[in-house]
């Protein structure tokens, strides 16, 4: 009788620990900014992960997927420290990445390991890539160049400066917007253009040089904490025109420029107001956990992990299989309507145009 016993509970004990063997962990490592400048962008992020964290145990509670995070610092060099140690200590099955300098460094990478890549707040036009692992949320900065054209177009300003960040972003923006302009009245003319530092704090030499251009408006993609340093100082020198930006310009840092953030322009791809009810879940979601609204890049790091969690339900780790299956993938039902992947791993939505108003981001 104690042999058979015996003899059971190892059987138990073997049935068990194969079960627990069909059941992998999928590692996913999140690359985000949590530190510097563009600390926000990467907080929010962080935000929608997490509750893309329970939406997917809800959904998918036999699937097993540990999250780690790691600081990119907003840097190429941060992001690629960030991601070896992940890879070393942490052997991830998927990467995660935030903001287009961080992402077009660490591509590469991934690409070499064979891992899948989803980049999120990523919308360089160098990023695109045919038939591989890398996939992102964000729209191709050409998209938003649309609504920004289209709205320097609507009130007829025909002399522009830009003034940019020097990063991947910051002159993916500014040349497609410059080439959209072209396309479509090839009379607006580019005034001046310049560039600067990411560390910069100083932007007087070059708003000097925009004034006596005499410019309808200036273009300035760049962070928000940028642009408040750049409305302050516009104002000492009495530069006195339309403002506008980009979607990094939705940083409540802006705000603390007070009045003279007023009536700031930029382009947005996200509303939590949204009708649909993969919004008013998302939205009320977040708002019951965090207290306020999710915004744009929160709703990035929500999708991009849902994604993720989708291809490793359906593909398991076959990496063939997850990039087919991105690629086929049709008419997904997101936070920012319906998606689909092009060849490049690209998505589309359309962008809007939203303002500083009282105090607040509002839609234009």
């Amino acid at each position: 009788m104690m042999k058979i016993l015996l003899f059971t509970l190892a059987a138990v004990v073997l049935v068990s620990g194969c079960t627990q063997q069909e059941q992998p962990t999928f590692r996913v490592g999140i690359i985000e900014s949590l530190s510097g400048n563009a600390a926000y962008y990467g907080e929010q992020n962080l935000k929608g992960v997490e509750i893309a964290k329970e939406v997917i145990a809800e959904k998918y509670p036999w699937l097993k997927i540990e999250i780690v995070h790691e600081d990119s610092k907003y840097t190429a060099q941060g992001g690629v420290e960030a991601y070896r140690k992940l890879q070393d200590v942490q052997y991830i099955d998927a990467v995660i990445t935030h903001a287009s300098p961080v992402s077009l460094a660490i591509q590469p990478l991934a690409r070499q390991d064979g891992i899948l890549q989803m980049a999120v707040s990523a919308s360089a036009r160098t990023y695109s890539s045919p038939d591989d692992l890398s996939f992102r949320v964000s729209p191709t900065t050409d998209i938003e160049a649309e609504t920004i054209s289209d709205f320097l177009l609507s009130k007829n300003f025909s002399r522009l400066s830009i003034l940019y960040m020097n990063n991947d972003i910051g002159l993916s923006v500014t040349n497609s917007v410059k080439e959209k302009l072209n396309q479509k009245n090839p009379e607006i003319s580019i005034v001046t253009e310049d560039t600067f530092a990411l560390d910069n704090t100083d932007f007087r030499t070059q708003l000097l040089k925009a004034r006596e251009k005499n410019p309808d408006a200036i273009f300035v993609p760049s962070l928000a904490s940028h642009i408040a340093l750049i409305l302050r100082q516009a104002k000492e020198i009495n530069l006195d025109v339309q403002f506008l930006g980009f979607r990094a310009s939705e940083d409540p840092v802006l705000l603390n420029a007070g009045e003279l953030a007023e009536g700031f322009v930029y382009s947005y791809g996200f509303d939590p107001s949204g009708e649909s009810g993969e919004i008013k879940t998302f939205s009320e979601t977040f708002k019951g956990k965090y207290g306020v609204k999710p915004d744009g890049y929160a709703a990035e790091g929500y999708e991009g992990l849902r994604l993720v969690a989708s291809a490793f339900d359906s593909c398991d780790k076959n990496y063939t299989c997850i990039q087919a299956y991105l690629q086929n993938l049709r008419n997904y039902s997101s936070v920012f309507g319906s998606l689909s992947f092009d060849e490049n791993g690209d998505v589309y939505y359309q962008f809007f145009i939203k303002k500083v108003a009282n105090g607040e981001f509002v839609r234009y």
